[in-house]
């Protein structure tokens, strides 16, 4: 015999998975050929990203600069104060001198620092005396 807690939850979950079936595409429809592909649309996230804070402040024209989706906030706040105001879906855009954090559900600079990279210069192998 079934409880009437259970009974409920489990109605829910059969309504659920049936509006679920409804609402999906029917099976042998092909989808049209225009839909971007994943890689597509990060790429086109990310070019809409750098307009909009190239609203906000002026990025190097000559330099593709890096671009990150924050997905785990509290993990970057716990190694870095630069992080304390940002929030999961904010954006980290890494240029050869600086690094802004950008909030695309506010369009605004949440906070920006200089940054430093590193070159490595090659070192060179040692030669063999003959």
């Amino acid at each position: 015999m079934i409880s009437r807690r259970l009974s409920a939850p489990f109605f829910l979950s059969l309504v659920s998975v049936a509006l679920l079936a409804a609402c999906r595409p029917q099976t042998g429809q092909l989808l049209p050929a225009d839909v971007p592909t994943p890689a597509q649309t990060e790429e086109e996230t990310k070019i809409d990203i750098l307009a909009r804070v190239s609203r906000h402040i002026l990025l190097p024209e000559n330099i593709k600069p890096t671009i990150a989706e924050i997905l785990d906030v509290a993990t970057l706040q716990a190694r870095n104060a630069f992080y304390k105001n940002a929030v999961n879906g904010d954006y980290l855009i890494v240029t050869t001198t600086r690094a802004i954090l950008y909030s695309p559900s506010k369009d605004v600079i949440v906070d920006v620092m200089p940054v430093q990279l590193e070159r490595t210069t090659p070192v060179e192998a040692p030669q063999m005396q003959p």
